[in-house]
């Protein structure tokens, strides 16, 4: 199969829809059940053409620490973590959706070499270490970034885990320099303030996190950071001591010049900001932690400390099936880089979908010290259309949840057994009305998910989810997903208010 093939079956595979919600297609008409055309205030055509959320444009002026950008963990695996399959045209197939963060973990050639590699299999290789899955060459890689990346970009960031020696971090080096150009940020901009770098100045441009090794805070202590990303309950154990350089060379460490990545053990980093500061550190630290330690420390130091700092979180090790952590909770605290594994669909990707849509992978972030006031949202959720045959025999509800800052809300519609109408299409009418009196949240999420009633535990058949923020308000038409995130056809009718008290 070409890489043409491959990225096109990709795309085919692993693409979602959410782009429906907010530009309806033109050339796939609503079929709905007539319940519901006697309910709305205008016609099909107009219904179907009305979009379910919006979006504002992004300005790219701001620091860099006032953004969140979508971020794929593992890129270059398509499923699991253990034995998933490794391919470059996954790290295509990112980008091409506005996912700004991907992970390259860096590996030693197939073959040793004496000097600089004169070949590819003397070349470093890219592959998730100590399993079954296959390697692809450090280059095929790069090669394929570059193919996306133009002027118009915005930044794309590269998180570098590094296991190879000296030698193979200058072949690397060396491979990114040839393939990305002078596309590749190698050392500080010119013309550019350094206390005030923002993604404008780096348009079309690929930026590299490096980790570093920095000696403790004395000599007595041990190290307070470390240059692996990975879990140290989990991948780190497994890595034997002799694979782990010793140190990041210089010409890799220049890379990083906007993202030197740390992997904190020590608390102190978490104390003060100014921690970081020249000529102790260098003055664009990146926190490099693990979901599995970013939650110990208090919500408002993390908060703090991310408007002065850039933070990656990763996922823990135990996700060998690539499901997601709770991303809400990493944005609440003030994380800009929250690493989610894009093989599946489920609630993170969802989530993750319903940020970014619409946008180049980068979104500002809110600005918590506004006043807090009260909203009332209303969902009245009407009736589903469209439903796949197979649904036919079993009682379906709706589930509702807002997740928010002061704690997720649940609720549901009653069960009701789909009908066959005459106009062939199945659907379920439902017809009832939840409230939400809560103070006004800039990262609220909206999920609706059509659920099979059974006897244990109940099936997902469909879902919708939105920023809050981004709904539009009235009558409208929700485009339903399917659990792999195609949208075939189903749609569920609701009407929307969001008003502030």
């Amino acid at each position: 199969m070409s890489d043409v093939e491959l990225l096109a079956d990709i795309d085919r595979t692993f693409c979602i829809d959410t782009r429906v919600n907010l530009y309806p297609p033109t050339d796939e008409p609503l079929r709905l059940i007539p319940p519901i055309l006697g309910i709305v205030d205008c016609g099909i055509d107009e219904l179907s053409a009305r979009p379910a959320i919006r979006v504002h444009e992004v300005d790219p002026n701001y620091p860099l620490t006032q953004y969140y950008v979508s971020s794929s963990h593992n890129t270059y695996l398509l499923s699991r973590q253990l034995v998933g399959k490794s391919t470059a045209e996954s790290y295509r197939h990112i980008l091409q959706r506005h996912g700004c963060c991907v992970e390259i973990d860096a590996w030693p050639a197939k073959r040793a070499a004496d000097g600089p590699a004169t070949c590819e299999e003397e070349e470093p290789t890219v592959t998730h270490g100590y399993t079954l899955s296959k390697s692809i060459p450090f280059r095929s890689v790069c090669r394929a970034i570059n193919g996306v990346v133009d002027n118009d970009s915005w930044p794309v960031m590269i998180s570098v885990e590094c296991h190879v020696d000296l030698k193979g971090q200058e072949d690397m080096v060396r491979i990114m320099t040839e393939e990305f150009g002078d596309k590749l940020v190698n050392d500080q901009l010119e013309n550019v303030d350094d206390e005030r770098v923002c993604p404008a100045d780096m348009m079309g441009r690929v930026l590299c996190m490096v980790y570093r090794i920095l000696p403790p805070p004395n000599p007595d202590e041990d190290s307070s950071f470390s240059s692996s990303s990975s879990d140290s309950d989990s991948e780190a154990s497994q890595t034997p001591p002799e694979v782990q350089p010793s140190k990041i060379s210089p010409s890799l460490a220049s890379l990083g010049f906007y993202a030197r990545s740390l992997k904190p053990h020590h608390p102190t980093w978490i104390s003060t900001p100014s921690i970081f500061t020249p000529p102790t550190y260098p003055r664009h630290i990146l926190i490099n932690i693990s979901e599995a330690k970013i939650h110990s420390y208090p919500l408002q130091s993390l908060w703090t400390h991310g408007l002065h700092h850039l933070r990656r979180v990763f996922p823990k090790g135990t996700r060998i099936r690539s499901s997601n952590m709770d991303i809400i909770r990493c944005w609440r605290n003030g994380s800009h880089v929250v690493s989610v594994n894009w093989q599946e669909y489920d609630r993170g990707m969802q989530v993750n979908e319903a940020m970014f849509v619409g946008t180049d992978g980068w979104v500002l972030k809110p600005a918590l010290d506004e006043p807090k006031r009260m909203v009332r949202m209303s969902l009245r959720v009407v009736g589903l259309s469209d439903l796949p045959g197979e649904n036919l025999g079993k009682h379906l509800y709706a589930r509702v949840q807002l997740f928010h800052s002061a704690g997720d809300q649940k609720v549901k519609t009653k069960s009701v057994k789909p009908t066959e109408y005459p106009n062939g299409v199945v659907g379920v009418m439902w017809d009832q009305t939840f409230e939400f009196d809560v103070e006004w949240d800039e990262l609220a999420f909206l999920r609706l998910l059509v659920m099979e009633d059974e006897f244990g535990r109940d099936d997902k058949v469909a879902v919708f989810c939105a920023r809050v923020g981004n709904l539009c308000d009235g009558w409208r038409v929700w485009r339903l997903l399917d659990m792999k995130g195609k949208w075939k056809g189903s749609s569920v009718l609701v009407n929307w208010t969001l008003r502030h008290e």
